[in-house]
């Protein structure tokens, strides 16, 4: 379903992997603004390990959200946007191989 989505998803393979993904899909999120998924199967989420917690980072940016105008409601509109989401993608890719 991820890639039917275009979701870049991390998918650990134990809890401490996860623990080291997280950050990182956080910040991609942020930078590239798209959704990242961090699929933990049902061995990692009921598997037990000995993990130390890092700081938490606080946001300095306040949430904001705003209605849906007319326009993005278009279909035309909607096209731009995907080809958006495809380039960021391949930014994406791009970072991530290097």
């Amino acid at each position: 379903m991820a890639m039917f989505a275009k979701v870049p998803v991390f998918d650990p393979a134990n809890p401490k992997e996860a623990q080291q993904m997280l950050p990182i899909a956080f910040d991609l999120s942020e930078k590239y603004q798209i959704p990242v998924i961090l699929r933990p199967v049902l061995r990692v989420s009921h598997a037990q390990q000995m993990v130390t917690f890092n700081p938490i980072r606080k946001g300095e940016r306040k949430a904001s959200f705003s209605t849906i105008p007319a326009m993005e409601r278009n279909t035309r509109y909607r096209f731009l946007l995907h080809v958006q989401l495809n380039r960021k993608l391949q930014k994406l890719q791009k970072s991530l191989i290097r």
